[in-house]
This record gives structure tokens, sequence and C-alpha cells, in this order.
């Protein structure tokens, strides 16, 4: 993440991009293609990871909007996307309590989808 960060900061900082790429230069940041700000200006690594919802009071980094365990498809409500994302309290403990029900040998696997 540090990575990513440092390089959406000097593309900002340079306002310099590579010739074929999904981000955007504005006046206050670098968005991708859907106009989400991966880096706004002036803002510390960890001031965009919260902003990011990556660094969160939570024991976990990933908060899924969905999961599926061994007998049902689980699913948050009422969550968006975007710089304004929020998750709900109740869905941040269901995915703690799932999470700290499975064994330290359980692989979890991610599948990124959209409508």
């Amino acid at each position: 993440m540090q990575e990513h960060y440092e390089f959406h900061r000097k593309a900002f900082e340079t306002q310099t991009l590579p010739d074929k790429t999904w981000l955007r230069l504005r006046e206050d940041g670098v968005y991708t293609y859907d106009n989400f700000p991966v880096y706004l200006a002036g803002e510390t690594f960890e001031e965009c990871m919260k902003r990011r919802n990556y660094l969160t009071d939570t024991d976990y980094l990933m908060s899924p909007c969905y999961y599926v365990d061994a007998d049902y498809w689980h699913s948050s409500d009422g969550i968006s996307f975007g710089a304004e994302r929020d998750m709900d309290e109740d869905w941040r403990n269901e995915l703690a309590e799932f999470y700290h029900s499975l064994s330290d040998e359980t692989v979890l696997v991610s599948v990124d989808c959209h409508d």
C-alpha cells in the first residue's frame, strides 16, 4: 500500500502520469477513471489509508460487502462505495465474529465482483 501511495503522491506532485493509465490528475489529487480519489493533495499515508477505509479500528484489513460461509451468502445492507464509503457497525461486528470463528488453517478467497 505504501508503494501505491508514494506513486500517487509523486504523480500529483510532478503532475505526470504514465502514458497508458486509468488514473487522472486533478487540481486536488489523483483519481481513478470512475472518479474515486486515490490520493488527495497533502494527505499523509495514514490519512489516505483511513479515508480509503484500509486503516480502521477493526482487527482485519479486509471489510468485504459479502461473504459466504458453509451455509449462506451474507450481505451488508446500505453500503456505498467511493470517497464517502462507510460500513455499518453491525456489519463490522458480523464480519469480526465470522473472522474470529475461523481456524488458523482456514484459507480465505477474495473475489472482486461488479454488477
